[in-house]
Formats: C-alpha cells, structure tokens, sequence
C-alpha cells in the first residue's frame, strides 16, 4: 500500500504542477505580436516620409482644386494652381530683394499678405503665366502638407479675386 500511496501522491502532484503552470501562462499578458517584418515596416515609414520631402516634388488637391508643389533649384518650392482663362488683373510680386509694399486692391489683399506671412518671396498671378503661383524658401528639409495647403487656399482666393 505504501507504492501505491506513492504513486497516488505522485500522480495528484503531477497534476497539481501542471494546473498551476498552466494559470500561469494564461495570467501573463498577451504580448504585442512581433511585425513579420521589421525592415518592411521602416521601409513603409520611409516611403511616407518621403512624400513630403522637398527634394521631389508632388500634387494635393484642396476643396475639389488641384495645386503642385515643384521644387526649383532644391532651394525653394512652388506652389501652383493653373488658370482657368485669362485674368483680368494679373499681378506680379518680387520680395526677393526686398519685403513689397502693400496696400493691393482689398480683395486680395489678405491673401497676398497671407502668402507674404507663410514665406512667398515671389507671387505671379497670370503674369504671363497660365497659372497663380507662390515660390517659397526652403528653410526646412521637408515641407508640410498643411503648409502647402495654406498656400494654396491663398492661391485659389486669388485666382478668384483676379477673374
């Protein structure tokens, strides 16, 4: 009787070690699943990146218009909505040099003072040109979306205002 106590004993020790690791494991918490592939998941992170870098140049859309960003000479960009027609007040603005004189006609005066504000060194509204455009300097390596989309909010009033 004393093997077969043995053995009982064993047997329900066994079982109670294998209950308890078994709670155990299903205590811990779940840990996050590894990516399957890490270097797919930078390269992913990478290509995003690179949609708003300067060095390249891209196209948004902004209340149904669509703009350009065009890098020139890996110094500024340019932000850029085609023409529709000819305008009937075309206007050309050179801050290169120096900050321009104000006031302009009052309905686009905000908006060329808003361009002036995000940076424009340069505003050509159909001067020559089958687009309204703002040149901007490259301050940053990269340039945001919601930057080039006031800049084309302000390029679309004025495509308006100079109709």
């Amino acid at each position: 009787m004393e093997t077969t106590d043995l053995w009982i004993w064993g047997a329900a020790g066994a079982v109670a070690l294998f209950l308890w690791l078994r709670s155990l494991n299903e205590q811990r918490p779940e840990m996050p699943e590894q990516a399957e592939d890490p270097d797919r998941d930078l390269e992913l992170e990478r290509s995003a990146l690179k949609r708003y870098r300067v060095e390249e140049d891209w196209e948004g859309d902004f209340e149904g218009v669509p703009y350009a960003v065009e890098v020139m000479d890996g110094e500024t960009f340019t932000v850029s909505i085609a023409l529709e027609g000819k305008l009937s007040k075309p206007l050309e603005i050179n801050g290169r040099e120096s900050f321009p004189a104000g006031p302009w006609d009052d309905a686009r005066d905000a908006d060329i003072r808003g361009l002036l504000k995000e940076g424009a060194t340069y505003i050509d509204i159909g001067v020559g040109t089958d687009w309204v455009a703002a040149e901007i300097p490259i301050k940053a390596k990269r340039l945001e979306r919601d930057r080039a989309e006031r800049v084309a909010a302000h390029l679309i009033r004025l495509r308006r205002a100079s109709a």
